[in-house]
């Protein structure tokens, strides 16, 4: 099992992905907007952007506060607007989702991190 990246990799990694995401997105565009199916799926391709972009910018400044959401959702909004007007509606539904999602995986390492600090050190006679 090799060991996690470091915050650099990880901002590196995030940063390529949210740049193929949103070519993938601008690429498919017309097709993503073919259908109602498609135009869902469009967003959440996009919610993708938004996910990326607050991993890439949590490894920048080791903290993500919610003026880096926000703002990670606006770029994710205008670039599933770009699609469709329901790719965006879709994306911060999908978004916040992810949101949630990214908050409970947070919240449960948090918790894994002081359990393991708190844990008394037995010394053995």
């Amino acid at each position: 099992m090799s060991a996690q990246p470091s915050a650099s990799q990880s901002a590196a990694i995030s940063a390529f992905l949210w740049l193929v995401t949103l070519s993938a997105l601008q690429i498919w565009a017309p097709k993503l907007a073919s259908t109602p199916q498609l135009t869902i799926l469009g967003g959440f391709v996009s919610s993708l952007l938004f996910f990326f972009g607050v991993i890439f910018i949590g490894n920048l400044q080791q903290e993500t506060k919610w003026v880096e959401v926000v703002l990670s959702l606006v770029v994710a909004e205008i670039a599933a607007a770009s699609v469709h007007r329901v790719c965006a509606t879709t994306c911060f539904i999908f978004s916040l989702i992810l949101l949630g999602y990214m908050n409970f995986v947070s919240n449960a390492q948090q918790r894994k991190a002081q359990a393991t600090k708190a844990a008394p050190v037995r010394k053995s006679k």
